[in-house]
């Protein structure tokens, strides 16, 4: 049976605070990781399309792909 948490119960409201702000903190990881990696996806099948040639015109070694939307997607600042 579960009980509802108030004052009179165990946990002191300064760790259902402190819980609170590291769920907060979990939450926010976790969208910014699918936003990264969202932009990740779309800048390496943008570069992943290119022919070799396309590629090579603007400098770029199909080798060199992941790399650089490993490198694009860690550029996303979120507030």
């Amino acid at each position: 049976m579960s009980k509802a948490i108030t004052h009179g119960n165990n946990l002191p409201l300064e760790i259902l605070g402190q819980l609170r702000s590291g769920w907060a903190a979990m939450s926010k990881s976790v969208s910014t990781f699918a936003q990264r990696r969202a932009r990740f996806n779309a800048t390496y099948n943008e570069l992943a399309a290119l022919s070799d040639r396309d590629l090579a015109d603007v400098g770029i070694a199909r080798s060199q792909i992941a790399k650089l939307a490993k490198q694009e997607a860690m550029k996303l600042v979120l507030r």
